[in-house]
C-alpha cells in the first residue's frame, strides 16, 4: 500500500474525484461510467443528491464513513460485491457490519488515514471474512471534508474495485509458468535418462522420420552398420529381403514400411541371402507420434539371430530324425492283433495327442500266460519323445518277462520297481495297471501302480464303478509291495483300462473326467464294446476341440 504523499490535510468532495481518476478501468463500460462521473462531480456542491447518484452507478465498490468509522452512505456496487446479505445499516460501525475488519488489518488502515489525513493507495488487499473465500480488491482509503449546515465534518470513503478474479488469474499463470518449467525440467532430464537407456541396449536402435531415412542410433547400431554384409543389405533392393518362410517381402510390408502407417510389429524375421548363406535378423518396429497423433517416424530394433537360426534348424532336424524313430518305437508298443480269449469281446483304441512331434509313453498289451490266463497291461511312461520311448520298451518287455515267472501281478509289479528304480534315472517314473483274466474261472486280479482308476461296469447291477490304486507309481520307491484285487466277472460286465490322456481331455475346469466316461458306458451297455470304446475317445476329442494334448489309449473287455 501506497500513500499519495500530498502536504494537504483538508480534502473536500472535490479531492475524492482526483482519487477515483487514478484507479484503472477494467473495461470500456467502467470508461463511459467515469466519464459520466465527471459531469456529476461538477454539481456535488451544489446538489446533495447527485453524491448519493454519482456513488450508486460507480463500477466501484464506495462507502463513506464518520470519522467514527460509523456508516454513513453504500452505493450498490459495494453491497454486491462486499455484503453478504446484500444490505449494510446505516449508522453501525464498519468494525460490527463487516466481518474480519479488524483481523484482516482494514481498521488499521482507517486509523492510519484518519489520523495522518491522507489518502492511502490500497492494491490487491487481501480479505477472508466472507464464506464465498477469499477475495481481493483495490482502490484508495480517502479523508474529506463534508459541508453540512452545521459546517464541515470530518469523513472517510473507500473507494474500492473486486479485482479477485484478476489475481485468481494471475496466480494460476504463476503457478502455470511454474509447472511448465518444472515439465520442461523434467522432460529433459527423462530425455538424458532415456538417452542413457539407448546406449545402454546391447542391440542396435535406429530411428527412422517419415521419409524412411535414419535419423538417430545408438552405439550398437554403429557396430551392426560397420558390418560389410550389412551394408550390403542396407543397399539391396527391398525385393531381396525374405520373410522367415523365404518368401519375398513387398517394400509396403516391410516391418519399417508399415511401423510408418501406424503399425507395431513385434518379433518379426526378416532374412537375406549372401555369400555365406542366408543372415537373419529379427525386427521390432514401432511408430513414433506427436502431441497431435501425427506419426513422425518410427523407432526400429534389430538383433541379429542368424547363428541362432542356424542353431535351430540344426536341432529341429536332430529332432526329426529323433522323432523318426520314438515314432517307429511308439508304433511297436501297439499290438495290431489282439489275442482271442474265450468267453471275452475285447475292443482298443489308440490316439496320438495333435502334436505329432511330441511322441509320448502311453502303451497297451496283452498276451498269453499258460493255462487259460492272459496278462493285460495298460501304462503311461513319463517324459515325451526317443527317451520316454526307450523306457517304453523297457518297461514293456521287462513285465513281459517278469509275468511269465511270477504268477500274481503283485509280485510282477513288485520286481518290475525294483529295476525300473536301479536302472533308470530319477525323474523317471511309469504309471500302470497290470491284470490277469482267466477265461475259466472268469476273474480278472490286477495290481494298481498309481495308473488311472479302472471302470466296471456291473449287467446285474446296471452301473459302473472305479477300481481301487494300490500304489505307488513304479520307479520311485526301491523295495516298494503292491496290493491286488480280484474281480468276479459275469456275463455282460465291462473292464476298462485307459491312460490320463481320456479323462483329462479338455482344458481348465471343462475336462471330460471320470463321470463322463462312467455315463457313457452306463448309457451304451447293450452296445458293443468297440462302439463304446470309440464313442468314449470321440467325446474325449469333442472335449479337447479336437486338440488332444495327451496320447490316449483305451483296453475295454466285456464277458460274453
Amino acid at each position: 500500500m501506497k500513500s499519495r504523499g500530498q502536504e494537504k490535510t483538508d480534502y473536500a468532495v472535490s479531492d475524492f474525484y482526483g482519487e477515483i481518476e487514478k484507479l484503472t478501468p477494467l473495461s470500456d463500460e467502467a470508461g463511459i461510467l467515469h466519464s459520466r462521473m465527471q459531469e456529476m462531480l461538477a454539481e456535488i456542491n451544489e446538489q446533495q443528491k447527485s453524491w448519493h447518484c454519482l456513488i450508486d452507478n460507480l463500477p466501484a465498490g464506495v462507502i463513506l464513513m464518520d470519522s467514527d468509522f460509523r456508516i454513513l452512505a453504500v452505493n450498490r456496487a459495494y453491497i454486491k460485491y462486499f455484503s453478504e446479505k446484500n444490505t449494510l445499516p446505516l449508522g453501525e460501525g464498519l468494525n460490527v457490519t463487516l466481518p474480519l475488519a479488524e483481523e484482516s488489518g482494514l481498521m488499521k488502515l482507517l486509523h492510519q488515514v484518519r489520523d495522518s489525513k491522507q489518502a492511502l493507495r490500497v492494491r490487491n488487499f487481501r480479505y477472508e471474512g466472507f464464506a464465498r473465500g477469499t477475495t481481493y480488491w483495490s482502490g484508495s482509503i480517502i479523508p474529506l471534508k463534508i459541508p453540512s449546515e452545521q459546517g464541515s465534518i470530518d469523513a472517510i470513503a473507500i473507494l474500492a474495485l473486486d479485482v479477485t478474479d484478476e489475481v485468481s488469474a494471475r496466480d494460476t499463470l504463476t503457478e502455470l509458468a511454474a509447472l511448465a518449467e518444472e515439465r520442461a525440467a523434467e522432460i529433459e532430464a527423462e530425455r538424458s535418462r532415456l538417452k542413457a537407456v539407448l546406449e545402454a541396449v546391447p542391440i542396435p536402435i535406429f530411428v527412422y522420420d517419415k521419409d524412411s531415412n535414419v535419423s538417430i542410433y545408438n552405439s550398437a547400431a554403429v557396430g551392426l552398420s560397420q558390418d560389410a554384409e550389412m551394408d550390403e543389405w542396407l543397399e539391396k533392393e527391398p525385393a531381396r529381403l525374405m520373410d522367415e518362410n523365404n518368401n519375398v517381402i513387398d517394400p509396403a510390408d516391410h516391418p519399417i514400411a508399415r511401423s510408418l502407417r501406424g503399425q507395431s510389429c513385434t518379433d518379426e524375421i526378416v532374412r537375406y541371402e549372401t555369400n555365406n548363406g542366408f543372415r537373419s535378423f529379427l525386427i521390432n518396429t514401432s511408430p513414433l507420434r506427436d502431441a497431435h497423433e501425427d506419426i513422425t517416424g518410427a523407432v526400429v530394433a534389430v538383433t541379429d539371430i542368424t547363428e541362432q537360426e542356424r542353431a535351430r534348424e540344426r536341432i529341429i532336424e536332430i529332432y526329426r530324425r529323433e522323432h523318426y524313430i520314438a515314432d517307429k518305437l511308439q508304433r511297436s508298443f501297439v499290438p495290431h492283433e489282439l489275442p482271442q480269449i474265450n468267453g471275452f469281446e475285447i475292443a482298443q483304441h489308440y490316439l496320438p495327442a495333435l502334436d505329432e512331434e511330441l511322441v509320448g509313453g502311453d502303451f497297451y498289451d496283452i498276451f498269453q500266460l499258460h493255462e487259460g490266463r492272459y496278462g493285460v497291461v495298460m501304462a503311461d511312461v513319463s517324459g515325451k519323445g526317443l527317451k520316454a520311448a526307450v523306457y517304453t520298451a523297457m518297461t514293456k518287455y521287462m513285465l513281459r518277462a517278469y509275468a511269465l515267472r511270477e504268477s500274481d501281478p503283485k509280485s510282477v509289479l513288485a520286481r518290475l520297481n525294483d529295476a525300473l528304480t536301479s536302472c533308470t534315472p530319477p525323474e523317471v517314473f511309469v504309471t500302470l495297471v497290470y491284470a490277469i483274466i482267466d477265461e475259466q474261472a472268469r476273474t480278472l486280479v490286477y495290481a494298481n501302480a498309481g495308473h488311472e482308476q479302472p471302470i466296471c461296469y456291473s449287467h446285474a447291477e446296471g452301473f459302473a464303478t472305479t477300481l481301487d490304486v494300490t500304489v505307488p507309481a513304479l520307479g520311485l520307491i526301491s523295495g516298494a509291495r503292491y496290493l491286488e484285487h480280484e474281480v468276479q466277472l459275469s456275463q455282460g460286465d465291462m473292464v476298462l483300462l485307459y491312460t490320463d490322456g481320456v479323462t483329462d481331455a479338455g482344458s481348465g475346469a471343462d475336462r471330460m473326467g471320470h463321470e463322463s466316461v462312467l455315463q457313457v458306458i452306463e448309457n451304451q451297455a447293450g452296445k458293443t464294446a468297440q462302439y463304446i470304446c470309440d464313442l468314449i475317445l470321440n467325446e474325449a476329442a469333442r472335449y479337447a476341440d479336437g486338440k488332444l494334448g495327451d496320447d490316449a489309449a483305451m483296453l475295454l473287455i466285456r464277458t460274453i
